[in-house]
C-alpha cells in the first residue's frame, strides 16, 4: 500500500482505509431453561445473546422483537451496547413465540438472530365436581 502526499511524493508510512458497515447477525440468541418461571397461565423468561461484530462502527443498541400466535410484548431497545439479556414477562403459557434480536450502529441494523419457543403450560385442572 503506497500513500501519496498532497505534493505528489510517496509517503514513508502506508495509509489504510477502513470501510465501516452494518453489524453482523446477532449470535447465540438463547433462552436459558433455568430462567423460565410459570405463574398460572403467565410465563416469564430471560433471553440472552452474544455480541455482534460491529464492522468498524460501534454498536449503539440491540432491539428485541417478538412474533407469535398470540399478542406479543412491545419491542424493546437497549440503551447501550453492553446489555445482552432481557427478561420478558407475562407471556401466555402453551403458546408459540419467535424472538429476534438486531444490533444497530450509526450505519444501520444488521441481520436478526432468532430463537423460537413454545412456552410451557401451567397445571391443567379438571372439573371440580367429579
Amino acid at each position: 500500500c503506497l500513500s501519496i502526499t498532497n505534493d505528489g511524493n510517496v509517503a514513508s508510512e502506508p495509509a489504510y482505509v477502513i470501510i465501516a458497515g452494518i453489524p453482523t447477525m446477532v449470535p447465540g440468541v438463547t433462552i436459558d431453561d433455568n430462567t423460565i418461571t410459570i405463574n398460572g397461565d403467565n410465563v416469564n423468561l430471560t433471553l440472552s445473546w452474544g455480541e455482534a461484530f460491529n464492522n468498524f462502527d460501534p454498536i449503539l443498541s440491540y432491539t428485541v422483537s417478538c412474533s407469535g400466535d398470540v399478542t406479543c410484548p412491545p419491542d424493546v431497545t437497549t440503551t447501550d451496547n453492553t446489555t445482552r439479556n432481557l427478561t420478558i414477562t407475562n407471556l401466555i403459557s402453551r403458546s408459540n413465540y419467535t424472538f429476534s434480536v438486531v444490533a444497530t450502529n450509526s450505519i444501520g441494523s444488521g441481520e436478526a438472530g432468532i430463537v423460537m419457543i413454545t412456552t410451557p403450560g401451567g397445571v391443567i385442572q379438571g372439573p371440580s365436581n367429579v
